[in-house]
Parts: C-alpha cells; sequence; structure tokens
C-alpha cells in the first residue's frame, strides 16, 4: 500500500482525517500551474485530495509549495471537464486571502497512545539479561524516536537522526523487517523526509531532504548521535505486524509534521546538557564509536516530537540525556571496539581557525546570528557550512535555533 493510495479512514492519519472531513478550505499546498496561481489544498503533503476543488489565486503573493494553509473564499464557479473517459464537474475557488496554519492545532484525533507506538517497537525483543529485564523497552523507545525522525534546527545541517545499531546480524535483520513500517515513498532520494537502512558506511545527504534519518550497523567511521545496542533476543514467534501497519505509519505521519522548537527558557539548560555529555564522553578516553557530540538538540526534540508537543520540555531533555547515557554506558561494556576519543573529536585545521576567529570575535556561550556571518570570517558559505557541522559534531558549539548557533568551550 502507497501512501497515495490509501481510501479507508483507519489509513488517515489524525491531520489527513481532520482536513478531509472537518475543516473546509484549508490544507497542503499542491500547485497545478507554473505560475502557481492554481493550487489544490491537500490533506498531507502525502496524500492528494479527493475534493474536486481547484483555488484560484487572483492577487498577493503565492504561499509555498507543502505549506499549510487556510483561505478566504470569495467567490465559487464550477466547470465540467473531461477526465479519462468520464466528465466530472470541477469547482474553482477564487481567494480573496489566506495565511498559514499550525498542523500542530489539528492533532485531536491520534490513531494511537505514543505508549502503545513505542511498544511496537519493543515486542520484537526480549531481554537477555537479568540484571536489566526491560531493556528491550530501552531498545524499542530508541527505534520509535528513529521512526519519528528529528526536525531541522540549523542551516548548516538536515533533521532527522543518525543512530549505530550496535549487535549482531540476527538482532539487526530483526530490526530491518521492522522498520518495514517507514513508508516506502520516505526511502526515495526526492522524499523531503528521508529513511535509509545501511548495512555498509555509506554517506548519503539527499539535496531535497530537510530531514535524513540514516540506521548503520555497527558503525566505526560515521559519526552517529544515538547508540543502540542490540543487548536482546529476537523473539522466537515474531508476530505479524501487518494489520498494525496502517496505524504505525499514520502515527508517523502526524509525528514528522509536528516542529518543536527549543523555547528560549530552555536554551541555558539544553546548553548545560551539552557540556554534561561532551565531558562524559571525552572523559571516558576511549568510546565503541564515533558519537555526534550534537546529540542533545536533536535526540530532545525527537522525544518531543513523539509526544506531539510544540516545545521542548525540560521533562523532554532529561529523557534524553538517561536514554543515551544508558545506551552510552551499554555500549562500553558489550562493545569490542574502542576509538580514542581524544584524536576523534579533534578539530581540523580549517575548523580549528574558524573557531579561534568566533571565539575572539564573539567570546564563548554566546548566542550569535548567522546571517552574514561568512561574509564577517571571510570565508565562503559553501565553506563555512560544512565546518559548522564539523564544529557541531565534535562539541564546539550547538545551534538551538535555524539562524542560531552558540560557542562552547573548546
Amino acid at each position: 500500500m502507497t501512501l497515495s493510495n490509501r481510501e479507508w479512514g483507519f489509513q488517515l492519519s489524525g491531520i489527513e482525517y481532520s482536513l478531509t472531513y472537518e475543516k473546509e478550505d484549508m490544507g497542503f499546498v499542491r500547485f497545478a500551474d507554473r505560475a502557481q496561481k492554481l493550487f489544490y489544498l491537500d490533506p498531507s503533503p502525502f496524500l492528494d485530495t479527493v475534493k474536486p476543488e481547484l483555488y484560484v489565486l487572483e492577487n498577493g503573493l503565492s504561499p509555498k509549495r507543502g505549506e499549510l494553509i487556510e483561505v478566504t473564499v470569495s467567490q465559487t464557479d464550477s466547470e465540467v471537464i473531461p477526465e479519462k473517459d468520464v466528465y466530472k464537474r470541477m469547482k474553482y475557488k477564487f481567494v480573496k486571502d489566506w495565511q498559514k496554519s499550525d498542523p500542530n492545532k489539528l492533532i485531536h484525533r491520534k490513531t494511537m497512545d505514543t505508549y502503545e507506538f513505542k511498544e511496537f517497537f519493543s515486542r520484537p525483543f526480549k531481554s537477555n539479561n537479568e540484571e536489566n529485564i526491560d531493556f528491550n523497552h530501552t531498545v524499542g523507545c530508541c527505534l520509535s524516536l528513529y521512526a519519528v525522525s528529528s526536525p531541522q534546527i540549523s542551516d548548516f545541517e538536515k533533521g532527522g537522526l543518525h543512530s549505530g545499531m550496535l549487535g549482531r546480524k540476527r538482532e539487526w535483520n530483526t530490526v530491518k523487517r521492522i522498520m518495514n513500517v517507514i513508508p516506502n515513498e520516505f526511502k526515495q532520494v526526492s522524499s523531503r523526509n528521508f529513511y535509509r537502512i545501511l548495512d555498509n558506511e555509506e554517506r548519503i545527504n539527499p539535496i531535497d531532504s530537510t530531514e535524513v534519518s540514516l540506521a548503520y550497523f555497527n558503525p566505526s567511521k560515521i559519526p552517529v548521535q544515538i547508540p543502540v545496542v542490540m543487548d536482546v533476543e529476537p523473539v522466537s514467534d515474531f508476530y505479524n505486524i501487518d494489520y498494525e501497519i496502517p496505524m504505525i505509519r499514520s502515527h508517523i505521519l502526524d509525528a514528522i509534521l509536528h516542529q518543536p522548537e527549543i523555547p528560549k527558557k530552555l536554551e541555558s539548560y539544553v546548553t548545560d546538557c551539552v557540556y554534561n555529555l561532551i565531558d562524559d564522553v571525552k572523559k571516558s578516553g576511549r568510546t565503541p564509536y564515533k558519537q555526534d557530540l550534537s546529540v542533545i538538540p536533536k535526540l530532545s526534540l525527537a522525544i518531543a516530537r513523539i509526544n506531539f508537543e510544540n516545545e521542548l520540555t525540560k521533562n523532554d531533555a532529561i529523557e534524553c540525556v538517561d536514554l543515551w547515557g544508558e545506551m552510552f554506558k551499554k555500549a562500553k561494556k558489550i562493545t569490542s571496539t574502542q576509538l580514542d576519543s581524544k584524536n576523534i573529536y579533534k578539530l581540523s585545521e580549517n575548523a580549528r581557525k574558524v573557531y579561534i576567529d568566533l571565539h575572539e570575535i564573539f567570546g564563548k556561550d554566546v548566542m550569535i546570528n548567522r546571517e552574514n556571518l561568512a561574509t564577517r570570517l571571510k570565508i565562503s558559505e559553501w565553506d563555512l557550512e560544512d565546518i559548522l557541522l564539523e564544529l557541531n559534531q565534535k562539541g564546539a558549539i550547538f545551534s538551538p535555533g535555524i539562524k542560531q548557533i552558540r560557542i562552547l568551550d573548546y
């Protein structure tokens, strides 16, 4: 079943159901002409509308493709047009005005409870360690966060989560099977929400994607945000999940339309969490994989997203720290490969120069605006994005917002 071929109510996400059956003149923009003056309003970016309605923008600026808007209609007209071997009546609605809408406000019909969603990813496993009998729930939580991805929070790095699956081939194959719940459309490089399960450490960065979520099997070279230690056993009588897939996918579709943000009142707290994580990793001396030190904002916002929250909460950040901490300690215990953290987080020559310049111009722990930063540093925007990404991954800066960075004490 593809996302574009869904006709039953139980296959619709909460937002899709609301826009199809409860809302009028509201939806996600899909243009019907190159001039961007004719458009449809779809119930989601993943499902075309079944309503024979075409909106005509006579004056003013056009909305953006894929943007959720609500329009004010001045008048309507209709026309009978041929379509294949039949005729249908197309209604034309002339747009007097339009305004952006918040998809978060449309969620009042969740397809399932968040606990049920997480539990779906826990059921294929059972803990094999008596000291931590519920560790399969921790693994399931990490997998569920990978499924909902993470919103983009900086202009130099895409959203999404990079996960390192640490374990045996048997557990890895179970992960690949359960991740069949990810729609096939999201596995295409043209998708704005891109997912890929990788046996090898391959770098993938689709140009048109705003979120890129990758899962690697036992990675050692590519930095990942969250390790998922597969210290569990696959359930022998693995259940048939086909009947549950529509509900799980609907939950994912609603979640990825949420774009939670870090509120200003929590920026200092999140900064402290980042510092503590950096200290834990660097003081560990040796690590079982390359830890991307930008994990706190990304993983905590994934937790906010799975809870359908508009803003990050302190509890989200605490849950993020606890979840990462449990997995990091577990990874150190069971993984034979150990990397020298001193060499992993050593800055390249260009990144070190830019960091020194930033530190001298702005000082540490200061929030700075990204606008015109390349000009001030006398470096191309293209090169600056790569350097900021390195600084972010190695714990020299972090980004709490699209156009902001905070310089950390490196």
